[in-house]
């Protein structure tokens, strides 16, 4: 499935898919969660400057998430040690 974007009367990217893998792991013996995001977009005539801007800011959304799971988990030994994303 696909979205498209428009701006101006113009389409000046497509998504042609987008999704999450999230997967159960162990990590020196403690339960984690590996999550992939993967993404493929047809950019069109978008600037470079915007393209990069887009590419750098994206896989934070991961750690957005992390962070927030971790804000309202009622387990408070989850919130040791954890870094909030800037």
């Amino acid at each position: 499935m696909s979205s498209i974007i428009y701006v101006c009367l113009l389409v000046c990217m497509q998504v042609l898919y987008s999704g999450w893998v999230v997967e159960p792991t162990q990590v020196e013996g403690h339960a984690q969660t590996k999550v992939t995001y993967l993404l493929q977009v047809d950019m069109g005539g978008v600037p470079a400057t915007l393209v990069n801007f887009i590419s750098r800011r994206q896989p934070l959304a991961v750690a957005y998430l992390r962070d927030y799971l971790i804000s309202t988990s009622l387990d408070v030994s989850l919130r040791d040690g954890v870094s909030p994303v800037p």
